[in-house]
């Protein structure tokens, strides 16, 4: 079993997508930087709801000092920083509902 899934990704991302592919939420690798044309670890996922589309990014540059940083593209003044996994999944769950209602 490879440890980072199927897409090279980092050790936290795996984490991410792990999670969002037991709760069936769909989402679509989004990572920029290459290198020699080869992108060496996915960091990066977008996850499209009705209104908007969540960036979710791990990589450092990034994210800081924490677990990763969201930031919904519809708002470019909205990036939040989640220092758990847990507080991110709890975000998700938020917006989910409130696309539910």
């Amino acid at each position: 079993m490879d440890l980072f899934g199927d897409n090279n990704e980092t050790y936290s991302l795996n984490i991410i997508t792990k999670w969002l592919k037991e709760h069936n939420i769909p989402f679509r690798y989004a990572s920029s930087k290459t290198v020699s044309n080869n992108l060496l670890y996915e960091h990066g996922i977008r996850i499209d709801f009705k209104e908007f589309t969540l960036s979710v990014q791990t990589h450092p540059i990034i994210a800081g000092w924490a677990f990763v940083e969201t930031l919904k593209t519809n708002d470019m003044l909205n990036e939040l920083r989640h220092k758990t996994p847990e507080d991110l999944f709890k975000y998700i769950e938020k917006l989910l509902g409130d696309e539910k209602v």
